[in-house]
């Protein structure tokens, strides 16, 4: 049991990034640095959405997507307000009074933002510099890593933590004898 307690913050980290892996890595998640105003009050610059792959969308899904044309070609994020994945999603944003002149198909969707984490994108905007990406990745695991010699070096589980603690008292008071004997 001891071990399995170990373990398993690793097992969750692990069962995390397979679940929350980027297309890029097989995965199915698309990560959304939100960016500007129209999906206001939903969203706001500097949040971070994670959007799910679907084999359709509804309307009112708020779903990311690669716009093609124009000077705005990139990432967006919007709400579909009708279409349909075949001929087109008409899509607008939240704080826009009018619809977007992108129609993305089903294949041009990125997946429907299921999870919205406010001010996170602009902490992964911040890492996109690869050194200062192995600089957090590095104190990631290292903070791992001395969590876990912490708790191999103190007993690990915290029943046995506390009857050391428990018997240390009873040594301060004088009372250890009599203790271990009930």
């Amino acid at each position: 049991m001891k071990k399995l307690m170990t373990l398993a913050p690793l097992l969750l980290l692990l069962g995390g990034i397979y679940f929350l892996r980027p297309p890029f890595l097989g995965g199915n998640v698309t990560y959304v640095m939100v960016s500007g105003h129209s999906m206001e009050p939903t969203m706001y610059t500097g949040d971070l959405a994670l959007a799910w792959r679907q084999d359709g969308y509804a309307v009112g899904d708020v779903v990311a997507f690669r716009a093609e044309e124009g000077e705005r070609s990139g990432m967006v994020i919007h709400r579909v307000i009708g279409g349909n994945g075949q001929e087109g999603y008409r899509m607008q944003g939240d704080n826009n009074g009018w619809e977007d002149p992108w129609q993305p198909t089903q294949e041009q969707v990125l997946g429907k933002a299921l999870v919205f984490i406010p001010r996170l994108g602009a902490v992964f905007g911040y890492l996109q510099s690869p050194v200062r990406l192995a600089v957090a990745v590095g104190l990631f695991f290292g903070y791992i890593s001395l969590a876990g010699a912490f708790l191999a070096k103190s007993g690990g589980g915290s029943r046995e933590r506390r009857r050391r603690l428990r018997e240390r008292r009873m040594q301060r008071r004088g009372g250890l004898a009599s203790w271990r004997s009930a």
